[in-house]
């Protein structure tokens, strides 16, 4: 959504409605990338556990999905997602255009930043540990072409667990530079 300004949802119960895609302009030569925009999806590890406290990121190109409050005790018998913290970078993409790396730089420190600021206290075992790595490594932040093969990166797992790894990840940029 964040990048190609299409409205999902709206798109989705246009489709149960029975409208065509092709009806709703949106055939793939019609849908650009507008703005760089990265995903992070904060799940439970582990069933079980409560919400204590809770508290979204905020500042310009952060926005949070979800709905999670102080309190929250998520049923175990669900999705485990918890909240999607998405950050976008400036518009101006075009047709044939590539972002440029200095946007998805900033996108990618504005979404560190974020999943850093996102406070979730109590008793849930969220992957929120596990994103902030993937989001800080070298491997992540050279950008390129990613693949699930960055979830086994010896950086990426040593700064999620805590241990030295073999090249130090760039720190969090902030509040003022991301």
């Amino acid at each position: 959504e964040e990048a190609t300004g299409v409205d999902l949802v709206r798109a989705t119960l246009q489709i149960a409605a029975g409208e065509t895609l092709r009806g709703m302009g949106l055939v793939q030569e019609s849908i650009r990338v507008v703005a760089p925009a990265i995903q992070a999806r904060v799940a439970m590890t582990a069933p079980g556990g409560r919400l204590a406290s809770f508290a979204e990121p905020g500042g310009a190109g952060v926005r949070c999905d979800g709905a999670l409050y102080a309190g929250y005790s998520p049923p175990s018998q669900y999705d485990p997602l918890l909240v999607k913290v998405i950050a976008r970078g400036a518009a101006g993409g075009h047709e044939g255009a590539e972002v440029p790396a200095s946007s998805w730089e900033v996108v990618r420190r504005r979404l560190l930043r974020a999943c850093s600021e996102l406070h979730l206290g109590g008793t849930l075992q969220t992957n929120l540990a596990y994103l902030r790595a993937i989001l800080a490594s070298g491997t992540f932040a050279r950008g390129g072409e990613w693949t699930t093969e960055l979830l086994d990166d010896e950086e990426a797992t040593a700064s999620a667990l805590g241990t030295p790894s073999a090249s130090s990840a760039p720190s969090a940029p902030s509040a003022s530079s991301a």
